[in-house]
């Protein structure tokens, strides 16, 4: 395979609107005039520290009458005996599973999930490769990722509720990014972070593995997926 998808991506205005910032590429990308400002006022940021979940943007676009599939390798939410379950017991399970945990995170990530199928969406389960980037792309979409940008970056971890670099006391921070090109085993990035340390630029190039191991990573903040967007 070799092709970019034509994205057009802002910069995040802040260090915690990546998310949103991103969800506005996609909406450009497919002709939705809907003003950058607006998605960022419309997705609801964490209470500590900022930022959201990929599951978030989701619920976003099916609000705006898109489709949304979310493959997610996140096992701290989902356990590996769900993956074939129907909905409903997949909802079942998740607030089983919030009952019996404290974290409120954890708790919070896991009611996104359940009103995100709830109002239409879907989890999908699939290993992470290259075969299943390529065929995402080959249907001319591109791919909203969460993931860990201290792997992708190869940067210091981050005070989770400052966002200032700490490689001793500091967490992985994650970040959002758009998949938007594969050539052999070289991924096309639009990135809304424009100082990224990468190449200071929205657009780069990186190694394909690189960027899965960054996405499995993403579940040290709740996320490590992929959000595919697409119209109905």
């Amino acid at each position: 395979m070799k092709k970019v998808l034509p994205i057009n991506i802002a910069s995040q205005p802040d260090d915690t609107t990546c998310g949103p910032t991103s969800l506005h590429a996609i909406y450009d990308y497919y002709g939705d005039a809907i003003k950058l400002e607006k998605v960022i006022k419309d997705i609801n940021q964490h209470a500590e520290g900022g930022g959201t979940f990929a599951v978030v943007l989701g619920q976003h676009a099916l609000k705006r009458g898109f489709k949304a599939t979310l493959y997610s390798y996140n096992i701290n939410i989902f356990d590996p005996s769900w993956f074939k379950l129907e909905k409903k017991e997949l909802i079942s399970k998740l607030k089983e599973r919030s009952s019996k945990r404290k974290g409120i995170k954890l708790k919070a990530a896991i009611a996104e999930y359940v009103k995100y199928l709830e109002d239409g969406g879907t989890i999908a389960f699939e290993s992470l490769s290259k075969d299943l980037i390529e065929t995402i792309l080959n249907s001319d979409t591109p791919i909203l990722t969460g993931l860990s940008s201290t792997w992708l970056y190869q940067s210091k971890r981050e005070n989770s509720i400052s966002n200032k670099v700490d490689d001793i006391a500091g967490d992985p921070a994650g970040h959002f990014v758009i998949i938007n090109g594969l050539n052999g085993n070289t991924v096309s990035i639009a990135d809304p972070y424009i100082k990224n340390p990468i190449n200071n630029d929205h657009f780069y190039k990186i190694d394909l593995d690189r960027l899965i191991n960054a996405i499995l990573l993403g579940i040290t903040s709740y996320d490590g997926n992929l959000l595919v967007i697409q119209r109905k």
